[in-house]
């Protein structure tokens, strides 16, 4: 019987293990009930990025080890595969297995499944394929967006399923952590490096595929909507990752204040957005008229307040 695997494309709040945990244990239940297998999750899934520094926090392994407990009762029925800050994880049957770099594998279904965390060169990626002669690699990373870097990052997964012979199924973190954006699309690729499955790029979710078989993909971003996407993405968990509801903004009638006002209008609602516009005796009229504007277009709270002395 074929393998259907459910790629948790995951986006952790840095430090939140709580949350993340019980968004974790979510997740496994969507892809229980969608028939996986087993769901694979991004490299430090639990403590998310920028939350390294917690593994050197008096406690933390034993908090680590309670949560993954909880992973472990919510998985029945279905494999689990994350990556931590210290190790890559296998819950199957409710055994739990942690291991630190390849040698972790994990038979489903009589697929031999061997996890990658990170990218490592394709040369130690193949010798330990080969002395470990696993069927799939489950690749868990934290990879930042860069622009115009895709088609790098796919190429190195066609590279590396064509060398090793396997199928190559890469997990990546989406969301907006501190100046760092992680941009999801995860995929599966079979042994001649044809790529058989895209997730969407810039989108949390658990996404179902049943290797060997082919879907129709996303629509491929082209660079100014990647860019876009990345700073939609950013503004919104910023603001959110850090409580805040609403957000208000000054706006000049310019180029740079409007497009404040479209990522936040677009990343929170318009109904929480304020724009402000602080004229002077100096101020043109047209600058006014273009602030409001732009306030009616978008749907925000729109004030004025002057600055005149």
């Amino acid at each position: 019987m074929p393998l259907t695997v459910a790629i948790g494309q995951l986006n952790p709040a840095a430090g939140d293990l709580v949350g993340n945990v019980r968004k974790i244990c979510s997740f496994i239940t969507t892809a229980r009930e969608g028939g996986a297998d087993v769901i694979i999750f991004p490299n430090l899934a639990i403590t998310g990025s920028g939350g390294e520094d917690l593994v050197n926090r008096q406690g933390f392994l034993e908090e680590e080890l309670s949560l993954f407990e909880e992973v472990r009762v919510a998985s029945e029925g279905v494999s689990v595969i994350l990556g931590s800050e210290r190790m890559g994880v296998l819950i199957s049957e409710g055994n739990v297995q942690a291991h630190d770099f390849f040698d972790c594998i994990i038979n489903i279904g009589g697929v031999r499944v061997g996890v990658l965390r990170g990218e490592s060169p394709l040369e130690e990626v193949c010798s330990y394929e080969q002395s470990l002669g696993v069927d799939l690699i489950a690749n868990l990373v934290a990879h930042p967006f860069r622009v115009g870097e895709r088609g790098r990052v796919m190429d190195r997964l066609a590279e590396v399923a064509m060398k090793c012979g396997v199928v190559v199924v890469y997990v990546n973190m989406v969301g907006g952590e501190g100046e760092i954006v992680f941009d999801g699309g995860s995929s599966v690729t079979d042994p001649k490096g044809v790529v058989e499955f895209e997730a969407p790029r810039f989108v949390e979710g658990v996404f179902i595929h049943t290797i060997g078989s082919k879907i129709s993909f996303p629509q491929p971003l082209n660079e100014f909507d990647e860019v876009y996407q990345a700073l939609l993405i950013a503004t919104r968990d910023y603001l959110q990752k850090n409580g805040f509801t609403k957000a208000v903004l000054g706006l000049s009638g310019g180029i740079d204040s409007s497009l404040t006002g479209v990522l936040c209008a677009d990343a929170i609602g318009a109904d929480n957005v304020t724009g402000v516009f602080m004229p002077s005796q100096i101020t043109s009229d047209e600058s006014r008229e273009d602030a409001l504007l732009l306030a009616e277009n978008l749907g925000i709270e729109f004030r004025e307040i002057p600055i005149t002395t």
